[in-house]
């Protein structure tokens, strides 16, 4: 019994050398420069932002995700049609990766073990699979209709992408990439997606109906449709997981959506800067990052007040992301 003993009590070691690498690691917000076409790197201490570093990206850059274990950022460039590689830790340029016969990639996602990448290709209709480690494509998934973004569930079995360019999300097996059918997501233009707390509805953004659809993945159906605000383009939930946020370009506004009950609406509206392309959220959920490409600036704000704390410069400032 000795010998398994002691493989427990190192793997526990082990996980506790992460977690604590983990924690001590520099909290970092990402910005994409559109205008610039460079990733703004800011570190985030408290409630105070500091430039970290500026880094060269491909032309007409919109998206940019963080891979599951933190280490890197994968930036999409939308004209180039490639993605940028950013080390995370050396804060720097790892690698191009040249996306053969993709058109305009958008939305990326890494699988929860962080070897794989997902990119939607807006005008090539597919999403791109690519192993992280060396950079090759594995294959190209044939979805249609303008895939946006890109979705894990919270078992990470099954894959979504929502496709804008219709009322419908595809639906993939994680471990195999085939497909699984699709889900009508309530309204049309679907993008953003987000699992709400009870792991059983998905919060979709419409944004050709500048609504919100709650779609049941189990029964594939519509439960509720609700308006948002002109074109809706981002999500997130307030830290006791009790709202919901909807950031609304058009109208440069964020949603509160009480998720309560029992009718489930927006109650509260704050007011952001003008085209606001870009939100995202710490882990504690205590501070909301919102972009605003025409007043360039990214600005936080707490979400205990919904009032900003910080603001920094970046030039047309498009996707988020933070670590």
């Amino acid at each position: 019994m000795a010998k398994p003993m002691a493989l427990t009590a190192a793997a526990l070691l082990a996980a506790s050398s992460l977690l604590a690498q983990t924690a001590a690691r520099d909290h970092l917000l990402l910005a994409v420069s559109q205008a610039d076409n460079v990733l703004a790197v800011f570190k985030v201490e408290g409630k105070t932002l500091t430039p970290a570093k500026t880094l060269p990206i491909g032309s007409g850059t919109r998206e940019v995700c963080v891979a599951a274990d933190g280490r890197r950022a994968y930036v999409s460039n939308d004209k180039d049609g490639t993605i940028t590689v950013v080390d995370l830790e050396g804060l720097q340029v790892a690698a191009t990766i040249p996306l053969p016969g993709v058109k305009r990639p958008d939305g990326c996602a890494t699988s929860p073990d962080s070897r794989k990448l997902y990119v939607a290709g807006m005008e090539s209709e597919n999403v791109s699979v690519i192993s992280t480690e060396t950079h090759k494509v594995l294959k190209q998934l044939p979805v249609g209709d303008e895939p946006r973004r890109i979705l894990f569930s919270p078992d990470n079995k099954v894959l979504y992408v929502s496709r804008e360019e219709s009322e419908e999300i595809s639906i993939f097996d994680a471990a195999t990439e085939a497909p699984l059918g699709t889900l009508k997501s309530g309204g049309h233009g679907p993008r953003t997606m987000m699992f709400l707390p009870d792991k059983a509805t998905i919060l979709a953004t419409n944004v050709d109906d500048d609504t919100v659809s709650f779609i049941k993945p189990d029964t594939k159906q519509v439960s509720l449709t609700i308006g948002a605000g002109g074109s809706p383009q981002r999500l997130g939930l307030s830290p006791d997981f009790q709202s919901a946020y909807v950031l609304s370009v058009l109208e440069h506004k964020i949603s509160i959506i009480d998720l309560k009950g029992p009718h489930v609406r927006a109650k509260k509206f704050v007011t952001v800067g003008e085209a606001p392309w870009g939100m995202t959220m710490n882990d504690e959920r205590t501070l909301l990052f919102v972009g605003s490409s025409k007043e360039n600036t990214v600005t936080a704000y707490d979400t205990a007040t919904m009032q900003p704390v910080a603001s920094v410069s970046v030039n047309r400032p498009m996707g988020l992301a933070y670590r």
